[in-house]
């Protein structure tokens, strides 16, 4: 992507968001992400944060593993690993229709979602989304 369009894509930033602006509206994102994840699993996140950067929004989560899945792995990691790294995507990809219309509500720009990394070994993840500037 040329640095035109890439410039193009992060204009809102930008025009529309100060220092506070951009804390508040990841205030908002943080506390979707929690509510949601916890209504859907029983389970919220220990600690999790939303960072705004250009066109992307970073979601960083550590202790989102539910019991269930922390004994599982704790069992045999090497052997179940996949299974629960599965079970996650699946989580995540069944969701994700919610998840895109909620964060593109609170920023008021459609986004998608780009990648999911779940470290299950030290109960961290990274949910990034890219914000749709033209759609």
């Amino acid at each position: 992507m040329d640095k035109k369009i890439k410039e193009q894509r992060s204009v809102w930033m930008k025009k529309n968001l100060g220092k506070r602006q951009r804390a508040a509206i990841e205030k908002k994102m943080t506390y979707f992400m929690t509510k949601s994840i916890k209504e859907i699993t029983g389970k919220g996140p220990e600690v999790i944060k939303s960072k705004i950067d250009k066109n992307k929004i970073y979601i960083h989560l550590e202790g989102f593993l539910t019991p269930l899945e922390q004994s599982i792995l704790n069992q045999d990691f090497d052997l179940y690993h996949d299974l629960i790294k599965k079970l996650r995507e699946s989580f995540v990809n069944t969701n994700k229709q919610f998840f895109l219309e909620g964060i593109g509500e609170i920023i008021g720009h459609p986004v998608e979602l780009t990648h999911l990394n779940n470290d299950l070994k030290n109960d961290k993840g990274i949910i990034t989304f890219d914000i749709q500037q033209n759609k």
